[in-house]
Order: structure tokens, then C-alpha cells, then sequence
């Protein structure tokens, strides 16, 4: 076997999912999903030390108490990236104050913003057609964002996806390239939606 092989053999083997057996899981792991390592310290950050709810590569928060004169601010965060890489790219379905949104947020800086100030955004899913959408800006581009009609028929498409892929600029202008691992995510969606209301009684 020479060097290059033997260099492929162990990628391979690192990448490839594994299950993870239940007492090497922390108490509040999806039991739905062993192929998940929830053991390292990175999903102990991304769960709140196991506070936050999690099914599969998402993480459920409920800040609506954090919040004066707001009705409900409901987020599922995929945590993939972030556990796989370390970067804090987060792909957020969101409910805010009875708006349902989807949203691209960058680490430690914004995206580009077009002339229209919208964030040009090109995606795959499983590695299908690439797709390109502007998507709302918001703050200067600190997230790039659709809503309501857009947003849910988007999370449809991507629920059922193993990874989707997203290429972007920040407002460096360096080209990212991010892939979202998406176990969990029709569990996830259906929470934001069944739970998405303007109803101050809710």
C-alpha cells in the first residue's frame, strides 16, 4: 500500500459515520440518532451543557422570557458545522414573534450585502442542481434571511435532505463554503411551525 492509499484508507475510516454506543452518550443525546457523537465538548457548548432539547443535528431554544413586548422568539440551530469544523456558521428556523423565518448566520462577521441589500446565496441539496436566491438582509448583513411563505417552503425542500451545501461571500468578500448535516431537521421544522403562533394567549 503506498503512502496516498494508506492517507485515503484513514480518511475514510474518520469520516465515515459510526455508531456511537449508549453509555458512551451524555444523558440528553437523541436516542434516535447513535450515528451522532454527542459526546465532545463542542455539543456540550451547542447544548448548554445538555439544557437546550436536541433531535439530531439541532438544538431547540425558547428565549420568548429574554424578550420585553414580545410574544414568542422559538429557534431550532443546526449545530453541524459547528461541531465538525469549529466555525460558528449556524442555519437557524426560526419563530419571532409570530414570523417564521429561516436564516444563514456568519461567524464573527456579516455577509455581503448587494446593491438591493439582499445577500446573494447559492445552495445544493445531497449535491443535486445549485440553486442561486437573494435572501433578505438584516443588521448589515449579520444574517440573511427568508420568511413566512418562503421560508417554509424552503425547510420542505431541505427536511427530508441528508446535507445541504451553501456558497456565499462575508463582507470580506471571501467566498464560504458551507455544508449542513440535516438529521433531525423535519422533527425540528415541525416544531417551529406547530408551534409558530402571533396569539399573545399561546
Amino acid at each position: 500500500m503506498n503512502l496516498r492509499t494508506a492517507v485515503a484508507a484513514v480518511a475514510i475510516l474518520c469520516i465515515s459515520p459510526m455508531a456511537v454506543s449508549a453509555d458512551q452518550q451524555p444523558d440528553w443525546a437523541d436516542p434516535n440518532h447513535t450515528e451522532i457523537d454527542y459526546s465532545g465538548f463542542r455539543w456540550r457548548i451547542a447544548s448548554g451543557g445538555g439544557e437546550h432539547p436536541i433531535t439530531g443535528w439541532w438544538v431547540y431554544r425558547d428565549n420568548t422570557d429574554e424578550y420585553d413586548g414580545l410574544i414568542q422568539v422559538i429557534t431550532v440551530e443546526n449545530a453541524s458545522y459547528y461541531v465538525n469544523h469549529g466555525a460558528y456558521h449556524t442555519l437557524m428556523a426560526n419563530c419571532f414573534n409570530g414570523t417564521m423565518m429561516l436564516a444563514l448566520n456568519p461567524e464573527e462577521t456579516n455577509w455581503q450585502v448587494n446593491e438591493s441589500g439582499q445577500v446573494d446565496v447559492r445552495f445544493s441539496i445531497d449535491g443535486g442542481e445549485r440553486h442561486a436566491e437573494a435572501w433578505r438582509a438584516t443588521s448589515n448583513g449579520s444574517k440573511a434571511v427568508l420568511e413566512n411563505a418562503e421560508a417554509d417552503e424552503l425547510m420542505t425542500r431541505f427536511e427530508d435532505a441528508d446535507q445541504v451545501h451553501f456558497a456565499l461571500s462575508n463582507a470580506e468578500g471571501k467566498n464560504l463554503e458551507i455544508t449542513f448535516d440535516m438529521a433531525g431537521a423535519a422533527k425540528a421544522f415541525a416544531y417551529v411551525r406547530e408551534n409558530c403562533t402571533s396569539d399573545s394567549s399561546q
